[in-house]
């Protein structure tokens, strides 16, 4: 084992730090950092992992009732899509309405509150100011918006895709998982995925 000895300058002492601690070091470095580098795919797939655990039931509750498993996690996608659709578009509808509200009350507040003689002006002139801010800039960030859009639809597509791998395949996964903890460990695990 090579020694570096690091001296301090206040004092006599020597620091020794020895090459196995710098290898360590460098190795924990280098692996926080490759997992920075693909932090999205480790998420994409921890968050796969959380909905085949929560869709897995259903897909086995629709096995027992001789549906073959692949068919069952594509019953199950459907039945989460359709809840999807139903519950945005009642929840879209109302936003949207709110939105076209909240900017009819802020027109019709900015005159009243100019109309107040001590801080009428400034707080109308404020709210006039904020909606001639808002206004413009609603539609120059199109561009923003539709990448992002289609950002988020590739991160939900991949999520679906990871989760329908790990439902199609959840017992080889599950003890691949399992295989992870030591023994007493392991009995715990294997009840919390089992509940």
């Amino acid at each position: 084992i090579i020694r570096h000895s690091v001296p301090v300058a206040s004092s006599d002492k020597n620091i020794t730090i020895s090459t196995k601690t710098i290898i360590t070091s460098l190795l924990i470095l280098g692996i926080g950092w490759v997992l920075l580098q693909v932090k999205t795919i480790v998420l994409y797939v921890f968050i796969s992992l959380i909905l085949a655990l929560a869709f897995d039931p259903l897909v086995v509750w629709l096995q027992k009732r001789r549906v073959p498993r692949g068919l069952g996690v594509l019953l199950t996608y459907v039945l989460i899509m359709v809840l999807f659709v139903v519950l945005g578009g009642i929840g879209f509808g109302s936003l949207a309405d709110q939105l076209k509200e909240l900017l009819y009350q802020l027109r019709t507040s900015s005159t009243t509150l100019s109309n107040i003689p001590t801080i009428g002006p400034f707080l109308g002139d404020s709210v006039t100011a904020l909606l001639a801010e808002l206004t413009p800039n609603a539609g120059s960030g199109v561009f923003k918006m539709t990448l992002g859009a289609f950002s988020s639809a590739a991160s939900v597509v991949t999520v679906l895709v990871f989760t329908a791998y790990l439902l199609l395949d959840f017992k080889n996964v599950r003890e691949m998982f399992l295989n992870v903890f030591s023994r007493p460990w392991r009995i715990r695990a294997e009840k919390i995925v089992d509940e």
